[in-house]
C-alpha cells in the first residue's frame, strides 16, 4: 500500500489526485484510531499532495469543508462499503471538489494574512515612536514563525 501511494511513474500510473480517494478510504477502512482518523487523514493528504508536487508548500486547511459536510462525507464512505454503483467515482469527484474549495479558501486566508502583515509594517513605520524600533526582519519573523521561545 505504501509503495502504491508514494511512488509515481507518470507513464504507467494514474494521477495521484485520482489515487487520493482510495488512500483515504483505505485509511478509514482500517480505522487505526478511534477519534483521530480525520486528523490523520488531513495531515496525510497534505503530505501526499506535496510529495506528488500538487502543492508547493504544506499549506492547505481541509477542516472547514469536512466539518460542514460530515453527513455527505459519511454517506459517500457507506456507499463505497456497500459497493454502490459509481460510489468511488462520486466520492472522487466530491473529494476533489472539497480540495478545490479548501484551496481557494486557503488562498484567501494567505492573502489576508499577507495584507495584515503589510498593514502592520505601514502602521509601525508611520508611528513616530515605533518607527525608531521598526525592523522589517522582526515583522517578517513574527508572521513566519508561529512559535517563539526566549532564545528566539
Amino acid at each position: 500500500m505504501e509503495n502504491y501511494f508514494n511512488e509515481f511513474n507518470e507513464e504507467r500510473d494514474i494521477d495521484p489526485l485520482l489515487k487520493l480517494p482510495i488512500l483515504h478510504y483505505q485509511l478509514e477502512a482500517i480505522h487505526p484510531f478511534w477519534d483521530w482518523n480525520g486528523r490523520t487523514w488531513r495531515i496525510l493528504v497534505i503530505l501526499y499532495l506535496v510529495l506528488h508536487n500538487k502543492l508547493d508548500l504544506p499549506i492547505l486547511f481541509l477542516s472547514d469543508f469536512i466539518n460542514q459536510n460530515k453527513k455527505d462525507y459519511y454517506s459517500y464512505l457507506r456507499w463505497i462499503d456497500f459497493w454502490a454503483k459509481n460510489s468511488i467515482k462520486d466520492f472522487t469527484l466530491w473529494l476533489l471538489l472539497w480540495i478545490e474549495i479548501q484551496a481557494l479558501d486557503t488562498n484567501i486566508t494567505i492573502v489576508e494574512i499577507w495584507n495584515l502583515m503589510e498593514k502592520l509594517k505601514f502602521n509601525i513605520k508611520s508611528d513616530k515612536e515605533l518607527h525608531k524600533i521598526y525592523s522589517h526582519e522582526l515583522i517578517d519573523y513574527l508572521f513566519m514563525s508561529p512559535f517563539y521561545s526566549i532564545s528566539n
